[in-house]
This record gives structure tokens, sequence and C-alpha cells, in this order.
């Protein structure tokens, strides 16, 4: 059967070293060849059936270490806030003396933050509660992490943000009470884990 592809004797081929070469027309037919050989229209119909009915079964089985441009599962951790600090604020999100823990510059993509501290209040469910703003919205309340106790206990939370600034987006902790007194916070940390692209 002819492949339309005609072998050259190796002491004729001529090989060329020169930077920015054309392709010869061999050089060509050889890279018609290699593609028809691996042409699906090609291959016979059952190996055509089999994969197709193992990818409905199964799924396409790909590395995402072999999906280009993916960044998924990428961590940024920012600097853990060590000092104690308080706050009083029932009416809104506020920072604490020490801003964050935050994390900037973050490119857009959907991303899993997780976050916590060590947390009391002056008095008995005062509800100290730590939620994170992105992009310098208001944080939901749904996802805050919160202390009902006098004594430091340490509460954690976690949420997904979706991120489209630009690739300059933010994130931030923001520090709010259920209830009226004062809530101390030590031991701040943030933690983001990138899980899609946009």
């Amino acid at each position: 059967m002819s492949s339309g592809f005609d072998p050259v004797q190796s002491d004729r081929l001529e090989v060329t070293s020169e930077t920015g070469a054309a392709l010869t027309d061999f050089d060509y037919r050889v890279m018609a060849s290699v593609l028809k050989m691996t042409h699906s229209l090609r291959w016979p119909k059952d190996t055509i059936g089999y994969l197709a009915e193992r990818i409905s079964l199964e799924g396409l089985q790909i590395p995402v270490s072999q999906l280009s441009g993916f960044s998924g599962f990428t961590a940024r951790v920012a600097d853990t806030v060590v000092t104690q600090e308080d706050t009083t604020s029932t009416a809104s999100w506020v920072d604490l003396a020490t801003v964050g823990p935050s994390l900037t510059s973050i490119p857009d993509g959907k991303y899993l933050a997780i976050w916590g501290c060590q947390a009391f209040g002056s008095v008995l469910n005062v509800g100290t509660n730590m939620g994170i703003s992105a992009n310098g919205a208001t944080p939901n309340i749904d996802d805050a992490c919160q202390s009902l106790s006098t004594e430091a206990e340490t509460m954690a939370s976690f949420a997904e943000f979706t991120l489209a600034g630009g690739g300059a987006n933010t994130l931030t902790a923001k520090y709010r009470l259920g209830n009226p007194g004062t809530g101390s916070y030590r031991r701040r940390r943030l933690l983001i884990l990138r899980t899609a692209d946009l």
C-alpha cells in the first residue's frame, strides 16, 4: 500500500543548521506523512468507538499540570498578625490597629480563602466576628468566624471568592462585634488557594 511518501536514502539527505533556515520540501513531506499516520479518521472504527465509550464513562483523564495556562491550586499566605488588638465597633466592619492580614495583587480567578484567629469578648456573647473583604466590599457575615467566649479561643472560617479586578485584587480581614462590648483578636491569619482561572 502506497503511503504517498517515498523514503530517501540517508546519504542523500541534506541537513541545514542555519538559524532561521526555511523548511525544505523534504521537511514538509515528512510532516505530512506523520500527520497522516496520526489523523484520527485513519484509525480503525473499533478504536474510535472504544475511545468514545471510555471518555463517556470515565471522562477525559488529563493531568491538570498538562492543561495549558492552568494555574490553579496555588496557595498564598499572608503574614500573621500576632499582636492582640481590640475593637468596640458593632455598626460596621473595621480595621484593627494593624490592618489585615491582607493579600494584594491577586490575579483574577476563583479562590478558596481560609482565615482565623484567637479571639474573646469583654463580656459573654459579645460576638467577636472576623470576616474577609474582597476588593473593598463588605464582608459576608454568614461567612465570618465568631467567638462568644470571654476566654481566648481559636476560631476559623472559609469561603470561595471570584476575583475579577483586572489582576489587582485584594483580600483583607475586617472585624465587627455582634453586641456592645470590646472584642480582642490575636494571631490573625489568612490563606488563599487558587482553584480555577476565569
